[in-house]
């Protein structure tokens, strides 16, 4: 069976509605260039800080809340045009509603991210998440690398409208993936999607979060505190700066699809813990080089490994907001990081030192390298369960009718809770069929039951 990819007419908006999202966080309301190019004062890092905490917060929805683009657009483009008129006149606002604007455009990029992964996630085939989401990256830093170079030759009073006007581009791209008409649509789309690639295991996803939320420790400490170091370099970083990132990401996404995701993440913390080593070692512009690729290299590989893994294991749980919340724990770690290198060097820290703290949340991350699912089958390896009457399967002769139902939903992933809701029955009743399909069957959990009905239709293919 081959697996589905996008069409260049689904692909481009999909991955053009993050980019702008993304390209608009980094650019002006997080850390970025448009937002420093007019703060001339101590305020900026509490502006970027304001900023990314709405823009985190704005990722945690109610669980279970669908945001239905018909009942929701006005409210999208209301907000993002709002955002947009007070970024306009930045220079004129006083202090308080400055941070009234980086916390609604915060806002507002975050629930248009919510309602994509809601709504638009599973329409992506495993086989293609790298490429779309690489897509994305690439155009967001494309959208930094152009405000980086620009902005100090344009009046700085432009930049915060400039790039505010890439949240009404990606409120605008959104209509253009086709958006389902109702609830039981959305529904059907997830189950058409359903099978397109091998089941991921399941795992905790706290502990993912939590090593995303270590990852991303360090991108604080990197902004915070190596980036300033760059200054004596400010006019090749200028022209420099994303262009490592640019090239990587790309071909990231391309590996993701091709060789899987776990790969991804080996390359990007050892490239992090090269730039480290470079930046604590090398002096002069050739260190500053070093530094920087190896650096914007390793970002673009754990960029893009967080959003793919993300959104695998979303669309394999039917769980989209597995996506922002894993999301908004980067975004929060950056945020840890940031107030952590912040406080080193205030008490001017040496250079050598500063490393040995960014080393500690990676070493941190590769000792829970085993919470992270092993590397993604470019192919299935078994057809679609929903395609395949597991009755026929001698493992399940033994089971009733309804305990064959219950079982055809077990393969798919669902939880209890899901079971309860898919067949009108209380979580008492589903625990006592559970009880009785393990004993039939031998299978100690449903774990080893997926893996094991998996090999059995890989050798029935």
């Amino acid at each position: 069976m081959k697996s589905k990819c996008l069409s260049i007419k689904t692909f481009w908006p999909l991955a053009a509605t993050l980019g702008c999202v993304y390209g608009c966080a980094i650019t002006f309301p997080v850390f970025g260039p448009a937002l420093k190019a007019s703060v001339k004062d101590s305020s900026f890092v509490p502006l970027s800080i304001n900023g990314l905490l709405f823009l985190s917060l704005g990722l945690i929805p109610k669980p279970g809340t669908v945001l239905k683009w018909e009942r929701h657009s006005n409210y999208y483009l209301v907000l993002a045009a709002l955002g947009v008129v007070l970024s306009s006149l930045w220079f004129l606002l006083p202090s308080p509603l400055r941070f009234v604007t980086t916390g609604l455009l915060g806002m507002a990029l975050a629930r248009i991210v919510v309602f994509w992964s809601q709504s638009f996630l599973t329409r992506i085939p495993a086989t293609s998440r790298g490429c779309v989401l690489g897509f994305s990256l690439f155009l967001a830093y494309l959208a930094l690398y152009l405000f980086t170079v620009t902005i100090p030759v344009l009046n700085s009073a432009l930049a915060p409208g400039l790039s505010s006007l890439l949240v009404l581009g990606s409120a605008f791209f959104l209509k253009f993936p086709g958006r389902p008409s109702s609830d039981r649509a959305l529904l059907d789309q997830k189950k058409t999607t359903q099978g397109m690639s091998r089941p991921i295991p399941r795992i905790n996803k706290w502990r993912l979060y939590a090593v995303i939320f270590g990852i991303y420790i360090t991108a604080g400490i990197t902004y915070a505190g190596v980036y300033p170091r760059f200054e004596p370099y400010a006019e090749i970083e200028r022209f420099y700066n994303v262009l490592p990132f640019m090239a990587t990401v790309f071909l990231a996404g391309m590996l993701a699809d091709a060789a899987g995701r776990k790969l991804l993440l080996y390359l990007g913390l050892a490239s992090l813990g090269v730039s480290f080593t470079f930046f604590a070692t090398v002096k002069g512009i050739p260190g500053y080089f070093l530094t920087q690729t190896a650096l914007q290299s390793g970002w673009a590989f754990l960029d893009l490994f967080v959003w793919v893994i993300l959104a695998d294991l979303a669309a394999a749980s039917n769980q989209t907001e597995q996506f922002h919340h894993g999301l908004s724990a980067m975004l929060l770690g950056v945020l840890l990081g940031s107030l952590v290198s912040l406080l080193l060097v205030n008490l001017t820290v040496s250079p050598a030192f500063l490393t040995v703290v960014a080393h500690i949340p990676l070493f941190m991350v590769v000792a829970f390298l085993w919470a992270i699912p092993e590397t993604l089958s470019r192919q299935p390896s078994s057809p679609d369960i929903n395609c395949v009457d597991i009755s026929l399967l001698e493992c399940f002769h033994s089971l009733t009718p309804r305990e064959l139902e219950v079982t055809r939903l077990l393969l798919q992933g669902k939880t209890n809770k899901e079971l309860c809701q898919e067949l009108s029955i209380s979580p008492n009743t589903v625990k006592t069929h559970l009880r009785n399909i393990f004993r039939k069957t031998g299978f100690p959990n449903r774990d080893h039951m997926i893996r094991e009905v998996e090999k059995l239709l890989a050798k029935r293919n």
